[in-house]
């Protein structure tokens, strides 16, 4: 079991990248041009990464009803990824969030 201390070390050590979104592939994943890293990243990044987000879900205005996560509206915006890992295709496993 992973103590919430652990939790919290295992986000700190998260990887960085921040850029804007060049194309989108599908639903979940897209290619951005890597602009900054963060200061602590352990890992080096290319100028150009293909980022996937995680199968997960959201909640819409606080509603039980969830729906799936999609980068459609991405195209062209600023977003920040925390990464998780490079899977062994070469593409970032990375939680998004635009801005």
């Amino acid at each position: 079991m992973v103590t919430k201390e652990k939790q919290q070390d295992i986000v700190a050590s998260l990887d960085i990248a921040i850029g804007p979104v060049i194309s989108i592939y599908d639903q979940r994943t897209f290619k951005m041009k890597v602009n900054r890293i963060g200061t602590h990243n352990k890992f080096n990044y290319q100028d150009y990464e293909i980022i996937r987000i995680p199968n997960v879900s959201i909640r819409k205005n606080g509603s039980p009803k969830t729906e799936n996560t999609t980068v459609l509206n991405f195209e062209g915006k600023n977003v920040r990824c925390t990464i998780h890992f490079r899977n062994e295709y070469n593409v970032l496993i990375a939680d998004v969030e635009v801005f």
